[in-house]
């Protein structure tokens, strides 16, 4: 299950969908089917560097997601009882936190094959299901995106791999962190984390 659920998340983390220029007018499937075709599109170009085609794909990452929605949902209660500011570090440190964790692992997709299932739509959120198949796995990883409408945009806010949500496996770890630390502490934690991986302040 370790390996089906790595695979599947490297795979959407190539190809998470740029949203930003989405209407409603187009489908949360359509705009994700699109999209990832344009990361694809990266991650085959032979001109580019391993460096420069994971500089590119973080770009699509980080315009795709609605990290105030995501870190919000990773917090859970505590959301409500942080600062506005605290609310805001966390999010950009966040944000910066899960691009650290994968920005070295483009390289290992592998042409795993995306089937797009269907997809529900109930204003503003959506879900749209997907299987990948991969040469090393016997049977297909099913994959849920959720999505969220804001502006008109539609926006990532979690991603299911065999039932299995990263908003709630983020919480567990961080939830963990706060057993022994204080929140300005856990900060500092992910501050050092970015910076150990990017080498420069967040």
């Amino acid at each position: 299950m370790k390996g089906k659920v790595l695979t599947a998340l490297l795979v959407l983390l190539t190809a998470l969908p740029t949203l930003a220029a989405s209407t409603l007018a187009i489908s949360p499937m359509d705009q994700v089917k699109r999209e990832i075709e344009d990361a694809l599109t990266i991650l085959k170009n032979p001109k580019l560097k391993p460096q420069e085609r994971s500089h590119e794909i973080l770009k699509i990452v980080e315009k795709s997601v609605d990290w105030h929605e995501v870190a919000k949902r990773v917090l859970g209660i505590r959301w409500r009882r942080v600062t506005q500011q605290q609310r805001k570090r966390f999010t950009q440190l966040f944000k910066e936190f899960v691009k650290a964790n994968y920005a070295d692992k483009f390289e290992r997709y592998s042409g795993e094959k995306i089937i797009y299932e269907k997809e529900e739509i109930d204003t503003p959120y959506a879900r749209v299901f997907l299987k990948i198949y991969s040469k090393t796995q016997p049977k297909p990883i099913s994959m849920e995106c959720r999505l969220i409408n804001k502006r008109g945009k539609w926006l990532v806010y979690d991603i299911l791999i065999e039932g299995v949500s990263m908003v709630n496996n983020y919480r567990v770890q961080i939830n963990n962190i706060l057993v022994n630390s204080s929140f300005d502490q856990m900060l500092e934690n992910l501050q050092k984390k970015v910076k150990k991986k990017f080498g420069k302040e967040t």
